[in-house]
């Protein structure tokens, strides 16, 4: 019932901040990835980075910044030398927030009373963010908000925080985090024996505290499936998409991978849908306008670049919405701006191609029919913003 309301209430909006719960099903040998929430914990992570060196698999710690100050057992500012060897390892780790407390209190708790708002959740991840990469380990691509909420205080969605941190929402398909040693593995080998095809592309969330020996089982298990145990960061590489494969897919990850927006607030890239004016543009704006323009609604503070100061051109538009960085953009490129709600024909999106390329060629063939559908614009889109800018497509 949650999952419907939330395709519901958002589903469909491009956004830059993407669920990532499953990814299309991997072709060839199935992966699924594993994830442990709560880390780091003083003896528990080094037990489980021992297992994982043994059989070698990299997996996602999934860590908080500081219980309390008093709090010596778990969390990156009590035990930053593991947080060094979780990275040194080559796993990747994702953020739970700076304040994490016990029985999972976060800024977005549902214990929370009131809960946070959408500037101290900003905040409170920020601070995490900035304590992992001062630590040395990599950044932060992926948040979760734990606790049961998913909106703050005063009603911004969690996807609104951690796209102005430009950050991914890591949520999971199979959430096992609350069961014990015991009942854990079995339910995994449950899934691997009888719903296979169901763990092939998605999340599994072990239990905090997932013993050794549990662990090593649990490996050998996925392992005798014909199935590999990775990092969010490998499944989402290999298949980023929930819902799409082939040449259209692949031209929108290499956008993806340039940091421009492609798929909505539940990583779909829904090919056979049509687009909008507003959406197209939303897809074109550079990554450091768009965070400009993300950040700057978000915390109520003045935006740096001059496209996103005007605020007097939002009338119709919703504020914070990365459709609403890209008419902003276009207004400043002079780029068509007529009927933004409605959806694109083919004769509109080559009147754009014609003005955004300035001159450059891009090889697009208008598609049959009435509609434009979103699969025709991501191979003339990958060669207006990469090709045309030195940059390879093939990767």
């Amino acid at each position: 019932m949650l999952k419907a309301m939330r395709r519901r209430n958002g589903g469909h909006i491009l956004s830059n901040c993407r669920r990532i719960e499953a990814v299309h099903p991997i072709k060839g040998k199935p992966r699924l990835a594993l994830v442990f929430p709560m880390a780091p914990r003083k003896d528990v992570t080094e037990s489980q980075l021992a297992v994982l060196a043994e059989a070698k698999v990299t997996v996602t710690f999934a860590v908080f910044g500081a219980v309390s100050a008093e709090q010596k057992d778990y969390g990156v500012a009590a035990l930053p030398e593991l947080l060094l060897a979780i990275g040194k390892a080559g796993h990747s780790v994702s953020g739970l927030g700076h304040s994490a407390r016990p029985l999972a209190r976060s800024v977005f708790s549902l214990r929370e009373t009131p809960h946070a708002d959408s500037i101290t959740a900003y905040e409170d991840y920020l601070a995490l963010k900035h304590s992992v990469e001062a630590i040395g380990n990599r950044q932060l691509s992926f948040l979760t908000p734990i606790g049961g909420r998913e909106s703050t205080k005063d009603e911004a969605s969690v996807f609104d925080v951690f796209a102005a941190l430009d950050s991914q929402l890591l949520t999971y398909a199979f959430d096992l985090s609350r069961l014990d040693d015991e009942k854990a593995t079995k339910a995994l080998y449950n899934l691997l024996l009888k719903k296979p095809a169901q763990l092939n592309g998605r999340t599994v969330a072990l239990p905090p505290c997932f013993s050794a020996s549990a662990l090593r089982k649990v490996l050998g298990w996925i392992n005798d499936r014909g199935f590999e145990a990775v990092s969010v960061d490998t499944l989402t590489s290999d298949s980023p998409f929930a819902d799409a494969v082939g040449d259209s897919a692949a031209d929108a990850a290499h956008l993806l991978a340039a940091g421009y927006t492609v798929a909505t607030r539940e990583n779909k890239l829904l090919l056979e849908q049509t687009l909008t004016r507003a959406e197209l543009y939303g897809m074109l704006v550079p990554r450091e306008i768009r965070q400009d323009y993300l950040t700057s609604r978000l915390l109520k503070k003045e935006a740096a670049f001059a496209c996103n100061k005007r605020k007097d051109k939002e009338y119709y538009l919703v504020p914070g919405r990365v459709s609403s960085a890209g008419m902003l953009f276009a207004f400043d490129a002079g780029w068509p701006l007529a009927n933004k709600h409605a959806v694109l024909m083919p004769a509109d999106f080559a009147d754009f191609l014609e003005k955004a390329a300035a001159g450059k060629t891009v090889q697009w063939a208008m598609p049959d029919g009435k509609q434009l559908k979103r699969r025709d614009v991501f191979p003339a889109l990958a060669q207006l913003l990469l090709v045309e800018t030195g940059k390879d497509t093939n990767g």
